[in-house]
Parts: structure tokens; sequence; C-alpha cells
């Protein structure tokens, strides 16, 4: 017991204390330590997860809209089917039916024009398909605009009609296409 002075058990029990708590609050400042970093890493992976969810979400908007869009295409060509098959049956094909091109440019006289009029109405076995129509009292100059009423006047009155005028005289453009049943 040289150089060391006898302790007495209160001052024995006083630095076993002491230890413990330098003891226990080193091991609480270890912990502290790693659970801040465990809950650092936590955190930017649910960050990270909140982020894949919004992106999955979105994404799953996406395909619901796209599964939408394809059943109102695959309704939509269902009825298209189904008015084809239809047509089918009544003969409607492009097989059953013969195309008349109609180009009609020339001077005709208001009856004549009447009944080309009336050909051009649709019927169960025909139908007109009218493209153009210029009616005008005298023939379009090359430029295509109709000549004044006095010019129209002289030609129908010169030796190339016989010189006289003929009421009702028209110029008629038609074009179409005529389509009929075979």
């Amino acid at each position: 017991m040289q150089g060391r002075a006898w302790q007495r058990p209160e001052n024995m029990e006083r630095n076993l204390r002491d230890r413990r708590y330098f003891i226990t609050s080193l091991v609480l400042c270890v912990i502290l330590v790693f659970g801040s970093i465990a809950l650092s890493k936590s955190y930017g992976k649910w960050n990270q997860l909140k982020k894949t969810m919004i992106a999955a979400r979105r994404d799953q908007a996406w395909l619901e809209s796209i599964k939408k869009e394809i059943v109102r295409a695959q309704r939509l060509v269902n009825r298209v089917n189904k008015f084809a098959e239809e047509a089918k049956v009544l003969g409607l094909t492009p097989e059953a039916w013969k195309i008349y091109d109609v180009d009609i440019q020339e001077k005709v006289s208001f009856p004549q024009l009447v009944e080309i009029l009336q050909q051009t109405t649709t019927g169960l076995n025909y139908y007109f398909e009218p493209f153009n129509l210029y009616l005008t009292k005298s023939e379009p100059d090359k430029e295509g605009k109709a000549k004044a009423p006095d010019a129209a006047l002289e030609e129908q009155q010169s030796p190339q009609h016989g010189g006289e005028v003929t009421e009702g005289d028209m110029y008629l453009r038609l074009k179409g296409n005529f389509i009929v049943r075979r």
C-alpha cells in the first residue's frame, strides 16, 4: 500500500458510478451517431420510394387512358365491321356499282337544264355525286369569268348562231360522278 492511499468505500462507489455514467454516455453517443446515419439513409430511401410511387401512379393512369382508348377504338372497329357486313348483305360493295364520270360544259336551253338537273337526283339504284356546278347566262372566257350580258347577247346574234336570240339559253358546267348499281 505504498504510494497509494487507502480508498474509502464511498470514493470507490463514486468512481464506479462516474465510470458507469461515462460508459452509458459514450454508448448513447455512439447509438445517436449510428441512429442518425440510419435515419438519414432511411429518409433518402423513403424519398426515392415516394418519387417512384408518384411515377408509377402516373404511368398507371397513362396506361389506363391507353386501355380506354384501345377499347373505344375496338368498339369503333366493330361498328365499322358490322356496317361493312350489312352493306355487303345489301349489295353495297364497290364491285356492285359502276361509276361514270360526268363533265358537261355547254350551252343548254332552260328545258334541257331542268331535265339534266332532274337526272342528278339520288334513287335506290343510282346516286349522283356532284363536284362542281356552274350556271351563267353566258359562256365564261378563258379566265373562267362570265362575259358581260351585252357581250353574250352580241355573240348569240352573231352569224354563228344564225343571228337569232333564243330565250333561256344558259351555259352549264357540271362535273361529278354518276354511280349506278350493276
